[in-house]
């Protein structure tokens, strides 16, 4: 949790309101917004309820890289959750959510950007969108029992080393099979909230949902570090 805030409120939630839009509504990233909110669920927001905010003081270059790694991540895991949703359940706001998902790849890249240049988030972008295209097409697979599921999962993980393979490219920081673990374990974890979805297990959503969260986070501050440790004197 952060200790030092510019300031500290309440927010009620009302109709309509995301957790995206709220976090935006004060100036803080959605990582922020959850850091501070752990029990806050972005498919089961009810009206009324409270929600903490702190707006954090101007941080130093290592906290401020951290959280846009753990903002960019944060997007991912909760539009990724959102298109599960609204995916398997053939929900009307579908193409809506799966749209919104896709800009995530230029988030990530622009905490790159900085430190690697155009060229390198330009490359990290496409891989990410890569791998939320091949993410949809493999659950739309999975809810349709297409046996084309198994192809797409291959081609899932493969995109999943090549994302590896472009981090320990632009960094001896960032090692490979250290890289490609936590990828695959990202792809596990997304794979089983889809899964849960299928099979009705609505009591286990929550808990698939904060696992994927634990993940990610944990990525980012693999990536901060990284950074941190192969540009020292920008620190």
């Amino acid at each position: 949790m952060n200790t030092n805030y510019e300031y500290k409120t309440d927010h009620i939630i009302k109709a309509g309101e995301s957790l995206f839009g709220i976090a935006k509504k004060y100036g803080i990233t959605l990582y922020d917004l959850l850091d501070e909110n752990p029990g806050a669920h972005p498919h089961n927001l009810r009206i009324g309820d409270k929600l903490k905010i702190c707006v954090p003081e101007k941080h130093e270059p290592f906290i401020d890289l951290n959280r846009c790694m753990r903002s960019a991540w944060a997007d991912h895991s909760v539009y990724t959750h959102l298109v599960i949703v609204s995916t398997v359940d053939k929900n009307p706001d579908e193409s809506y959510i799966t749209d919104r998902l896709l800009k995530n790849p230029d988030i990530m890249a622009n905490c790159f950007l900085p430190y690697y240049g155009e060229q390198i988030a330009a490359e990290l972008s496409k891989i990410v969108k890569d791998h939320l295209e091949i993410g949809k097409q493999l659950i739309i697979s999975l809810r349709d029992h297409d046996p084309r599921a198994d192809e797409l999962s291959k081609k899932w993980y493969e995109n999943a080393d090549e994302w590896a393979m472009l981090l320990n490219k632009i960094s001896t920081k960032m090692n490979y099979g250290e890289q490609q673990e936590m990828l695959h374990k990202h792809l596990d974890l997304v794979t089983a909230s889809v899964k849960t979805r299928l099979n009705h297990d609505y009591n286990q959503d929550p808990p698939a949902f904060d696992a994927a969260m634990k993940e990610a986070y944990m990525m980012a501050d693999n990536w901060s570090e990284a950074i941190k440790k192969q540009f020292p004197n920008r620190f």
